[in-house]
């Protein structure tokens, strides 16, 4: 009975494909099964990543896309017609194409959470609406490549397809040229990190707190309290100083006394702005000099480090260096000075008058 021929093929063949079809299935199924659950007691006791996103690849395996696979390896142990053959093989590689792109993915999705996981564990926000984008795009240029190898499988012609998508592109760019160049700013922003959200920075003349990095725009909250948004392309364009970054603040001012200030009290003054420096417990002394002479004081300038970035804790020892030093001026009845200007009068007798108006 077994060698029965139906359709051109007998009972024994059938009987060997269908159980080609069941082991297939069978054997997919039992290996997602263990895999996934040997791979994931595994990943639990490992710090690395790659076996999560094994994991999250096996287990996107669709089991109604193996069908067609198990079909067209059954297939091969009948007689079919040439035509029917074609179909079978074309069914097959297509559904292995779908699958190789819902594990694609599955690992770029995997990837891209456990990145974003990783960075919002450390506190870093700033790369995470870029993660995004580029994992959207790397799922759209691999579902891409494969729809062009589904279609050319087919039988369509895909070359003229690629040259229209090539020109298509090319205008697109052109069109959002501006656009993509404050994404490509985005991206740069978030690879070379000048500034992170939460960093102090200024801007030209703006000055202002990092709130939000975007793919088109980062916003800035401005010490006004009022928010300022920056195209990205153009904001990498300008100048920008990290406050956050600063490890000490550099404080340079001048003081003018009075040109009726003896030459002894002159010669001490340095070593009393010294002193007052030094006295302040964040303040690094780097130099107190006689400057020069000013249109109407004798002018010292004074450099000293305050050992914090906090704008706060620099206002607050430069107006204590500030007072002490006025303090100290004071008790030395040192004047300090402000723009002044003499007026000599030439007292002329009546014959230098004359002589003049000769």
């Amino acid at each position: 009975m077994l060698e029965t021929v139906y359709w051109g093929n007998t009972l024994r063949s059938y009987l060997v494909a269908f159980s080609v079809l069941v082991a297939i299935m069978v054997v997919v199924r039992v290996a997602k099964f263990v895999l996934v659950k040997r791979v994931g007691k595994l990943a639990e006791r490992t710090e690395t990543r790659l076996d999560d996103t094994i994991i999250d690849m096996v287990s996107a395996t669709k089991m109604w896309l193996t069908i067609f696979v198990a079909l067209y390896a059954a297939s091969l142990f009948l007689l079919l017609p040439m035509e029917l053959a074609l179909k079978t093989r074309t069914a097959a590689v297509i559904a292995l194409l779908l699958q190789i792109g819902v594990w694609s993915t599955a690992a770029i999705r995997s990837t891209v959470t456990r990145l974003r996981e990783k960075k919002m564990a450390q506190g870093e926000t700033s790369g995470i609406g870029i993660l995004a984008m580029l994992g959207f795009f790397a799922r759209v240029l691999s579902w891409a490549i494969l729809i062009l190898l589904i279609l050319d499988n087919l039988g369509v012609d895909v070359t003229a397809l690629v040259a229209g998508l090539g020109i298509g592109g090319i205008a697109i760019a052109l069109a959002v040229q501006n656009i993509l160049q404050d994404v490509f700013a985005s991206v740069s922003i978030t690879l070379d990190r000048p500034f992170e959200i939460g960093d102090t920075i200024h801007v030209d003349e703006h000055v202002g707190t990092v709130q939000h990095i975007g793919i088109k725009t980062t916003r800035i909250k401005s010490v006004n309290g009022e928010e300022l948004v920056f195209a990205n392309a153009d904001l990498l364009k300008s100048r920008i100083r990290n406050y956050k970054r600063m490890q000490e603040r550099r404080v340079l001012f001048v003081i003018g006394v009075s040109y009726g200030t003896s030459q002894e009290v002159l010669e001490k003054l340095p070593a009393l702005f010294r002193a007052v420096v030094e006295r302040e417990e964040k303040a690094r002394f780097d130099r107190a000099h006689f400057k020069g002479f000013g249109q109407s004081s004798l002018d010292f300038e004074i450099v000293y480090f305050v050992g914090s970035p906090e704008y706060i804790v620099f206002m607050d020892t430069q107006q204590r260096v500030c007072l002490e030093i006025l303090r100290q001026l004071n008790e030395l009845e040192v004047e300090l000075a402000f723009p002044t200007r003499t007026v000599h009068m030439i007292d002329m007798t009546p014959d230098q008058d004359e002589d003049r108006a000769a």
